[in-house]
């Protein structure tokens, strides 16, 4: 079945670090300039971050928990560096549209609202701008700004119309006049570095100030550029109390004094200080004394005359808090020495009762204290476990508050922080890394989706049309999902272990209830899983609980790559069948189907300078053989495996090399030669097979889209017809049929998921009429059924059995026969095939001309 799995990051940015890190297709590390990786890792184990690992190809870094650092990343959307709006000029030569279906979420890095007489606007960055009108409304496209850039990750809102927003990137600032109706890209920036916060003067909103991001080994102290005139001109502040590497990630101005300005700054990798300002920017003084210099702070607020401010990060077990302090004092005090988890990205102050606070946790939810911190309540009753970036209280109501979440978008309580509830409805920048459909009922859907140190799984009983999260599963990164026959539901997780253990769970009970059936090797994150795969059909009864997971050890447990095994779901845990060179991830598998459950192909990737990327098991996966005959030179990248739904010598997978080339491979041999098919300049992330009077093959790539074959490879064409121009296609869902059309999932990283119709099953019975006539009966049945058609000519019959998902079980004919008025073919769903219960479809084609009908096994 799969595919894929993408590396993930909108890590593969040009950081403000004078140094480029890795994205697919170009495995350049982080660059000289930087300092070598040994003296990266040791000043990280200085600072107390055990086993902490650079992921080669990442360029990112893990604690020994799995957490990656996000403080070098600050601001920054989520795999969301590859990301336009739909193109009117998207180039569309086969397939049909794809349909947004959702789930919605994505990453909502801050949020802000304005307010007069007329309007009460929402706007939210999510890498793409959303507004939103009213509070009935959907969240919808803020295409005026989105034109500019896709990548926005702050936005913020003056008293007076004026809203400015950064586009997560150098030099990009912009500013609209009208409520965020029309917008221009802000010239003359003095630095040519990314922003990473805004403020704006409360009295004034033609002052700006802007924070500049981290940079190691930086030279020149560039840390907050000012301007007075709307952004028409900027100054470079004189920051030199602060360390000259630092970031800044919050500036904050005390509302009834513009002159009195705080700012809080983190590393790289951690640390960070604090300053402060009594002369509007003019001069500053270090304020951090007291503070654990050891973390990042993240926010900054003054309410009255205290001031707060929290930070921390999961990666290396940076927890601090919330701190507050006396302004012009600065003596701070600890006013979260109980929180349950002390990494709080945002803290904000009931402005008309300044008692009550609110803490945002990065994976605990939203805490609040009714009387200045000296107590708190952790619950978040519909929000527990949730990452928050942002929280924003209405200020013509502040029982109402709305939080920006990672993966989830925007929530929204309604009595101060209580409950609550989802506000996402029309955000769609969720990054999927799997889909599957339930083989016994299409109308159950699971996508997993991932973010930083977080993430989960949607869950849809209804073919699509509504999602609800799957509260019972950790909020960590997932990977793969799969159903099994049986419509038991596995979901691999990737970790942090310091969330929860990373593993493959599995639910019983259509996603209700979830137990982590492993495999792991300790207590930190020492298993990183890519990829599972169940079969979709079976022979034996007893293949109904065979699984595969692929992936490779991690920090403590080494990198070798790593396949398990399992016969019974991983009710008594999963066997190692396969252990492979270190530096090698297995991000592929796939169960050849009509092959009873034999055949199993993988693909891996390998941070090594070899060719070859595939392997095989002709035993259920007890010995594994490369099967790499006729790869092309370099190529040691496979993403994805696809094997032919009908002829089971057939396999396809994609192909690549650190050099840039590309490669859709064929082989008409299990594997045993390969042959390149197609050339790509972009790297084959999924690839999927049907069969609809012709073979299709479905590709997803990096930054072309979908491309398709309808010819078994022979020629491939464009279909992009509704996607986003340049978006990342993840992964494929298998083929499925609603009312006799086949269709198929496709998940993004970065625009959530889509539908497409593959082809139309369904046949005017009257067109054939002359040539022949069928039906079936009893219909429904409960063991087997009766296929009648008549030819009145000799003829070529193939007689075939699919599943609801499109999927082939059987072919009962492929042969000619003479002219009959009535044959009777009989198909008995208990023999030769173990199927489940439900609706199947049998297709006949006389001469080529197919006609397809509906049976119901009960």
């Amino acid at each position: 079945m799969r595919k894929m799995l993408f590396i993930f990051i909108g890590i593969f940015y040009v950081l403000n670090i004078n140094a480029q890190i890795g994205m697919p297709g170009n495995t350049t590390l982080i660059n000289d300039r930087l300092g070598s990786k040994n003296k990266l890792i040791n000043k990280l184990k200085n600072d107390s971050i055990d086993n902490c690992k650079l992921l080669n190809h990442m360029g990112a870094f893990y604690d020994g928990s799995g957490n990656i650092v996000t403080t070098i990343f600050k601001g920054r959307i989520f795999n969301n560096f590859l990301n336009e709006l739909k193109s009117e000029e998207n180039s569309q030569k086969a397939g049909n549209v794809w349909n947004e279906v959702g789930p919605w979420g994505g990453d909502v890095n801050s949020i802000c609202m304005y307010i007069d007489e007329e309007d009460t606007i929402l706007y939210a960055a999510a890498g793409i701008p959303y507004i939103k009108y009213n509070t009935l409304a959907p969240w919808t496209v803020l295409t005026s700004l989105a034109n500019y850039s896709t990548n926005i990750n702050i936005i913020i809102a003056s008293n007076d119309s004026i809203i400015y927003a950064c586009g997560g990137s150098t030099n990009a600032l912009f500013k609209s006049i009208d409520k965020g109706l029309t917008w221009i890209k802000l010239e003359n920036v003095p630095v040519n570095r990314e922003v990473s916060s805004i403020a704006i003067d409360p009295l004034n909103s033609n002052i700006i100030y802007a924070g500049l991001g981290c940079i190691m080994g930086g030279t020149n102290y560039e840390h907050i550029i000012k301007s007075a005139d709307g952004g028409n001109s900027w100054q470079l502040l004189n920051t030199s109390v602060l360390n000259i590497e630092y970031g800044i990630g919050d500036i904050s101005i005390n509302p009834n004094n513009a002159d009195q300005i705080i700012v809080a700054a983190f590393g790289a990798f951690g640390g960070g200080e604090v300053i402060y300002s009594d002369d509007a920017g003019n001069t500053w003084q270090n304020i951090t004394n007291g503070l654990p210099t050891q973390y990042p702070f993240n926010d900054i607020e003054i309410a009255g005359n205290t001031v707060y401010i929290s930070g921390g990060q999961l990666f290396g077990n940076q927890y601090l808090g919330v701190y507050k302090c006396i302004l012009d004092d600065f003596n701070w005090q600890n006013i979260s020495s109980g929180f349950p988890l002390k990494v709080v990205n945002k803290v904000i102050v009931n402005p008309f009762d300044t008692l009550k606070i609110f803490a945002a946790t990065d994976g605990d939810g939203v805490y609040f204290s009714n009387d200045g911190g000296i107590t708190w309540d952790y619950t978040s009753a519909g929000a527990d476990n949730f990452s928050i970036c942002d929280i924003l209280l209405n200020p013509s109501n502040p029982d109402e508050i709305f939080i920006g979440c990672k993966s989830l978008a925007v929530y929204k309580s309604e009595n101060s922080g209580l409950s609550w509830e989802k506000y996402n409805e029309g955000i769609a920048t969720l990054t999927i890394k799997d889909i599957a459909v339930d083989p016994s009922n299409n109308n159950n859907v699971i996508v997993a989706f991932e973010s930083w140190n977080s993430g989960g799984c949607f869950l849809s009983n209804d073919g699509g049309l509504t999602w609800n999260l799957v509260e019972n599963l950790p909020a960590t990164r997932f990977s793969s999902v799969v159903y099994d026959v049986n419509g038991n539901i596995y979901a691999v997780s990737k970790g942090p272990s310091s969330v929860a253990q990373e593993g493959v769970y599995k639910s019983k009970d259509g996603g209700v209830s979830w137990t982590n059936t492993g495999p792991n090797l300790g207590p930190l994150f020492e298993t990183e899983l890519w990829v599972i795969d169940a079969p979709q059909t079976i022979t034996n009864p007893s293949d109904s609980g065979l699984l595969f997971v692929g992936g490779n050890h991690f920090g403590v447990a080494g990198h070798a790559a790593t396949i398990y095994r399992t016969l019974n779901g991983g009710d008594s845990g999963w066997e190692e069948v396969y252990i492979g060179n270190d530096n090698v991830d297995i991000h592929a598998i796939e169960i050849a189907p009509n092959a009873n459950n034999n055949l199993i192909y993988a693909g891996y990737v390998s941070y090594e300078n070899i060719t070859g990327s595939l392997l095989k098991s002709n035993d259920k996966g007890i010995t594994w053989i490369d099967i790499n005959n006729g790869v092309p030179n370099n190529c040691n990248r496979t993403f994805a495996i696809a094997a032919d739904k009908i002829h089971n010598n057939i396999v396809y997978a994609g192909a690549s090399s650190a050099l840039g080339s590309n490669y859709i491979l064929k082989s008409e041999n299990c594997g045993d030669m390969w042959y390149p098919i197609l050339n790509l300049n972009s790297e084959i992330y999924c690839l999927q097979t049907a069969y609809a009077n012709n073979s299709f093959i479905y590709a997803g790539t990096f930054n072309n889209g979908v491309i398709i074959s309808q010819d078994s490879g022979d020629s491939w064409f464009n279909a992009n017809d509704g996607l986003p121009t340049n978006i990342p296609v993840s992964c494929f869902s298998e083929p499925f049929i609603v009312d006799n059309n086949l269709k198929i999932y496709a998940g993004t990283s970065g625009r959530s998921g889509f539908i497409a119709t593959i082809a139309n099953l369904d046949v005017n019975d009257n067109f054939y009429i002359s040539d022949f006539i069928t039906w079936n009966e009893p219909n429904p049945f409960s063991d087997n059924t009766t296929i009648h058609f008549s030819l009145n000519k000799k003829s070529h019959v193939k007689l075939s059995i699919f599943n609801v998902n499109g999927q082939l079980i059987t072919i009962l004919i492929d042969k000619e026969m003479e002219p009959c008025a009535d044959y009777q073919i009989k198909w008995d769903a208990n023999n030769n095939k173990h199927v489940t219960k439900g609706l199947y479809f049998y297709r006949l084609e006389i001469d080529g001309k197919p006609i397809t009908k509906k049976m119901l096994f009960q």
